[in-house]
C-alpha cells in the first residue's frame, strides 16, 4: 500500500465516519441540552419541594388551630348544656313560684272579701251604736 492508497483510504474512512461524527456532535449537543433541562427540572423540583414543605407547615399550623377550636367548641357545648340545665331548673322554680303566687293571690282575694264583709259589719255596728247613742241621749 502506497502513500496515496493510505490517503485515499483515509479519505474514504473520513467520508464513512462523517455521518457518525455528525451524529456524535448532535448527540453531544442533545446531551448538553438534556443536562441543561435536567438542571432546570432539578431547580423546579427543589422549588416545588420547598413549597410543599411550607404548605405542610401551614397545614400543620391550621390543624393545630382546628384542634384548639374543636376543644373550645366542646367546652362551649358543655357550658351551654350546663346553662340549659340551670335555665330548666329556674323555669321549674318560676313555675312553682307562679303557682304559689296564684295561691297567695286567691288567699288575698278571700281576705279582701272578708275585710269588705267586716267593713260592712263594722258599719252596721257603728250605725247601731249611733242609734243606741241617740236613744240613750233621748232618755
Amino acid at each position: 500500500m502506497t502513500q496515496e492508497d493510505i490517503v485515499i483510504l483515509s479519505q474514504l474512512l473520513d467520508q464513512k465516519f462523517e455521518p457518525v461524527y455528525t451524529r456524535l456532535d448532535l448527540l453531544e449537543s442533545d446531551v448538553r441540552e438534556l443536562k441543561s433541562g435536567m438542571s432546570e427540572i432539578k431547580q423546579r423540583v427543589a422549588s416545588v419541594e420547598q413549597k410543599v414543605t411550607e404548605l405542610d407547615q401551614r397545614v400543620a399550623s391550621v390543624e393545630q388551630k382546628v384542634t384548639k377550636l374543636e376543644q373550645k367548641v366542646t367546652e362551649l357545648d358543655q357550658r351551654v348544656a350546663s346553662v340549659e340545665q340551670k335555665v330548666t331548673k329556674l323555669e321549674q322554680k318560676v313555675t312553682e313560684l307562679d303557682q304559689r303566687v296564684a295561691g297567695v293571690e286567691q288567699k288575698v282575694t278571700k281576705l279582701e272579701q272578708k275585710v269588705t264583709e267586716l267593713d260592712q259589719r263594722v258599719a252596721g255596728v257603728e250605725q247601731k251604736v249611733t242609734e243606741l247613742d241617740e236613744k240613750v241621749t233621748e232618755l
